[in-house]
């Protein structure tokens, strides 16, 4: 992994439809705080930025440089009382739209 990429001990790791990604969790009720981290390697930065521009501006985001790219989305600007049902769906969102480009580029699915 290169040096900006995140390190992953103790998160959860899982995989859905090809795409890698781990979360986190810091905190409880309305302190809570989630990150996600998308394993966006093989897809074009300007392709993640558009999608994170589009349906993710409540959340904090960064995307690391290299050939070994991750996104991390994140609400510790904004830490709420969110549970994983906020995160499932986000995350079904990102992979939904990164893995459909043409109907999330002519905004055929609706975000968070």
């Amino acid at each position: 992994r290169t040096a900006d990429a995140p390190r992953f001990q103790g998160h959860t790791h899982s995989l859905l439809r090809g795409v890698e990604y781990y979360t986190e969790m810091y905190g409880s009720g309305p302190n809570t705080t989630w990150s996600i981290f998308f394993n966006v390697s093989a897809h074009p930065p300007e392709r993640v930025n558009q999608i994170v521009r589009r349906h993710f501006t409540h959340l904090e985001s960064r995307l690391s440089q290299g050939s070994d790219r991750w996104l991390t989305l994140s609400t510790a600007a904004d830490p709420g009382d969110y549970d994983e049902t906020d995160v499932d769906g986000w995350i079904a969102t990102f992979i939904d739209a990164l893995m459909n480009a043409s109907g999330a580029d002519q905004g055929h699915w609706g975000g968070p």
